[in-house]
C-alpha cells in the first residue's frame, strides 16, 4: 500500500513539473511575439509580418496599417483618422465615444478560419479603450482592450484585447 501511494506521489510531481515547463514554454514563445490579439478565447501571436502583403499609408486624411504573418489566419487593421496623433506621437482613444462625431480611429480584424459568412469573419472593437504608445512612419506600439463582434453580428459582443509592438517598413 505504501508503495503504491508513493507511486501516485510521484507521478503527481512529474505532471506537476511538466505542467509547468509547458507554460513556461507558452509565455515564452508569447513574449516573443510582436504582436498579439486575444478575441472569441483565442490567442493570436504573431512573430513577424509578412511586408509584401501588408499595408502601412500615411496618407493627408488617414493613416491605414494593415498587417499580415504568413501562416496566421488573423490579420489587423487600423485606420487613424486624427492626424494630430503624428505630432503627438501617442494618444488615448474610448470607443465608441471617440467616433462620435465622426470618425476619429477604427481598428478591426479578418479571421479567415472564423465560421460564417465571409463579412462576418471581419470582427470590429466596438467598445473598449486603444492607447497608442507610439505612432510614426517608423513604429506602432499600442495596447487595446474591449469588446467587438462579426460585421453581421447585432447582439453579443466578446472581449478582445492585445498589443502591437512593430517597426513599420513602408514600401
Amino acid at each position: 500500500m505504501k508503495t503504491l501511494i508513493a507511486l501516485l506521489i510521484t507521478i503527481t510531481l512529474i505532471s506537476c513539473k511538466e505542467a509547468k515547463t509547458k507554460d513556461s514554454l507558452a509565455s515564452n514563445s508569447s513574449s516573443t511575439s510582436i504582436m498579439t490579439v486575444e478575441m472569441e478565447g483565442v490567442v493570436h501571436n504573431f512573430k513577424s509580418i509578412d511586408w509584401s502583403r501588408s499595408t502601412v499609408d500615411f496618407g493627408t486624411d488617414v493613416i491605414h496599417i494593415e498587417l499580415l504573418e504568413e501562416g496566421n489566419p488573423v490579420s489587423f487593421n487600423l485606420h487613424v483618422h486624427d492626424m494630430g496623433i503624428l505630432e503627438k506621437s501617442s494618444g488615448d482613444y474610448t470607443l465608441p465615444d471617440d467616433n462620435k462625431t465622426g470618425p476619429t480611429i477604427y481598428l478591426d480584424f479578418f479571421d479567415k478560419e472564423r465560421e460564417g459568412k465571409p463579412a462576418n469573419r471581419r470582427i470590429g472593437f466596438t467598445n473598449g479603450k486603444i492607447k497608442i504608445n507610439q505612432l510614426s512612419k517608423d513604429k506602432l506600439e499600442m495596447i487595446f482592450d474591449g469588446e467587438g463582434n462579426g460585421m453581421l453580428e447585432t447582439g453579443d459582443l466578446f472581449p478582445i484585447k492585445g498589443s502591437v509592438n512593430v517597426n513599420l517598413k513602408t514600401q
